[in-house]
């Protein structure tokens, strides 16, 4: 059973993403320290990498997919950067693009004059993320680092533009593409949007002289799983993938890629276990195969020759 990142206090939890190599950038860190995951995740136990409804049919993102979004916009916010944040929800992320911009003044020896725009169209999440970023520091409101506006962003939002960084969050079919245009040139956009197979992901884009619109994406769906040490996540449709990392003691292969079992058990070592999820005609079964390098012997055991644990 693989356990997802979790911690007792916040700081515990960001240092476990650094340990992973998910942030790397120390100032993120610091920013995502400072930020106290349960004021704005009001749950019994905030401080655990996944994503948690705060109502009004909404959620905060999982830790890991704020630290992307910070590590990605990183680059692109200054000391006087003016950012936009459409569908703010918890206020988490406003409060951490604020702390980014005084951040960033410092590491530069200036007065930080940046300011986050953050717009929602549910009062009740207003009035949730005005209280939060009241609960963590008053002065994010007070001295006018932040701005919380209850309104279509994507309408109202060209009254304070042009923006240096756009973060859109929520659920969205397209790209709003008018929020775009409201970017500066050689500034970036980052967008939520759901996919055909109903998965989400983060749409990344750039405003320059060919004004490019797509480059790169993210799945919202995949979540960092450990278990006392240090994980490496890639992407496999094959087994050119794996081979980089050697033989290995243990192998798990899940229903997802039950087809590439075969292959990928060449990968295991002599005295080596792996067990594969397999669907049959009486639902899905776990199959343990110990290490072997004879590929007949492979063959035979996945005509079930072998031990099988039924699961549920």
């Amino acid at each position: 059973m693989a356990l997802r990142l979790q911690s007792e206090t916040n700081c515990g939890l960001i240092h476990q993403l650094e340990a992973c190599g998910i942030i790397k950038n120390k100032t993120v860190a610091d920013v995502m320290k400072q930020t106290d995951r349960k004021i704005y995740c009001p749950v019994n136990h905030p401080y655990v990498d996944k994503s948690e409804s705060i109502g009004e049919y909404t959620t905060i993102a999982a830790p890991h997919i704020h630290a992307y979004i910070l590590e990605n916009l990183y680059e692109f916010i200054n000391a006087d950067s003016k950012i936009l944040d459409i569908d703010c929800g918890s206020g988490y992320l406003t409060a951490c693009f604020a702390r980014l911009i005084e951040a960033r003044a410092e590491e530069c020896n200036t007065i930080p004059n940046g300011v986050v725009i953050s717009f929602d169209d549910q009062e009740e999440l207003v009035e949730f993320a005005i209280d939060n970023l009241n609960t963590d520091d008053p002065d994010l409101i007070a001295d006018e680092r932040v701005k919380i506006i209850h309104g279509n962003g994507r309408v109202e939002c060209g009254d304070y533009g042009p923006f240096d960084v756009i973060y859109v969050g929520g659920n969205r079919d397209a790209t709003p593409i008018e929020l775009y245009f409201q970017l500066k040139f050689g500034g970036r956009m980052l967008c939520v949007l759901n996919t055909k197979n109903g998965s989400q992901q983060i749409m990344q884009y750039y405003k320059n002289g060919s004004v490019k619109h797509y480059i790169e994406s993210i799945n919202l769906d995949d979540q960092i799983l450990i278990a006392d040490g240090i994980v490496k996540i890639i992407q496999i449709d094959d087994t050119k993938s794996c081979i980089e990392f050697g033989l290995f003691d243990v192998i798990h292969v899940g229903d997802a890629a039950a087809e590439l079992a075969v292959k990928v058990i060449k990968q295991l070592k002599v005295n080596g276990r792996m067990l594969c999820c397999v669907e049959t005609r009486n639902g899905n079964i776990m199959k343990q195969y110990d290490g072997i390098n004879n590929e007949e012997v492979i063959k035979r055991l996945f005509k079930d020759e072998m031990n099988i644990l039924f699961v549920d």
